[in-house]
């Protein structure tokens, strides 16, 4: 039998036409890759990048005094910048937000100030953790000239006082939240002084001191009676500082502090009077005699139950002295 031969076998296959490039686009293509694999290039990339950008505060030196919108849209380009990467465009914004919002404050209404402040209010509680001790200085001042010159706080203050709580590590000063209370010290023998601060620089911390006096001192009562543990944290934290500027401007504060609020610190004199024992026994004398005034204060608050607590740490307590 004959064997069924396929002719279509034979046919042979149209080849399809394959489309060239134009030499224009050839050219094109040749020319980005030598530009692009060229070290000059990508080393002018890697500058260009680096560099701070042009921005509305260097092009209109006036700053724009219509309505507060138009002021936060001509902040708007620097505020952005606090978030980049690159430290250099961090800092010159943070410097450049410093001369319109702490040197010519003054210049400024207050309605444009409460919306600036709304606008880089996150943005500047995120830079006090800032690798840079540039940045978190300069974001320090420009938060406490917002604070001093703002007409509301209430608003600011569910993000400031738990950041400056973490900042400052006063959640625990004592360090005895993890431990059940049949084994935790007594008063006495609780610490007295800071031995690694959360902040290590000791200039930023003289800065947060001056930020929470300023910050207290616009507390209302119903204010400070919905945050008088972060308030008394915080100020315990100051006074326990080793750094004795820190420990002057944490005197002058409590001070303040126990005289306008005394009816609601009854229950932190103890805890308050015992932060003191670092500036009563400090080698300066000045501190010595701004921390005796502080307890006198602080006297002010407590019940004589409460003010013999403070007095018998003090006579429990064993100096240098």
């Amino acid at each position: 039998p004959t064997k069924a031969f396929d002719i279509s076998s034979l046919q042979r296959e149209k080849r399809k036409p394959v489309k060239q490039a134009s030499k224009t686009k050839q050219c094109l293509q040749s020319w980005s890759v030598a530009l692009h694999g060229s070290p000059t290039f990508v080393e002018a990339a890697s500058v260009r990048q680096m560099e701070p950008p042009q921005t509305l505060i260097d092009v209109v030196e006036e700053i724009p005094a219509g309505t507060p919108e138009t002021c936060v849209a001509y902040l708007q380009r620097d505020i952005n910048c606090l978030g980049e990467d690159v430290l250099a465009v961090r800092l010159q914004s943070m410097r450049k937000l410093e001369q319109l919002l702490v040197v010519k404050v003054d210049c400024l209404s207050t309605d444009i100030l409460d919306a600036v402040a709304d606008a880089l209010l996150k943005p500047l509680l995120k830079r006090l953790k800032d690798k840079s001790e540039k940045c978190r200085e300069l974001a320090v001042r420009i938060l406490r000239s917002l604070v001093e010159n703002t007409s509301d706080l209430s608003a600011m203050l569910p993000y400031i006082f738990p950041t400056l709580v973490a900042r400052l590590g006063c959640q625990d000063l004592d360090g005895i939240a993890h431990l059940p209370e049949i084994a935790r010290p007594d008063p006495e023998q609780k610490p007295t002084e800071i031995a690694r601060p959360v902040e290590e620089s000791e200039e930023i911390r003289l800065e947060l001191a001056r930020f929470i006096a300023s910050l207290l001192a616009r507390c209302n009562q119903t204010q400070v009676y919905s945050y008088v543990d972060e308030a008394t944290g915080l100020l315990r934290a100051e006074a326990m500082d080793p750094f004795h500027e820190v420990k002057a401007v944490a005197c002058e504060t409590m001070t303040a502090f126990c005289h306008n609020h005394a009816e609601m610190l009854l229950h932190f004199t103890e805890p308050l009077g015992r932060s003191l024992m670092s500036c009563l026994t400090h080698n300066h004398a000045q501190l010595r005699i701004a921390a005796l005034r502080t307890i006198v204060a602080v006297f002010h608050c407590g019940t004589w139950k409460h003010n013999f607590e403070v007095l018998q740490i003090l006579m429990a307590f064993s100096g240098p002295k």
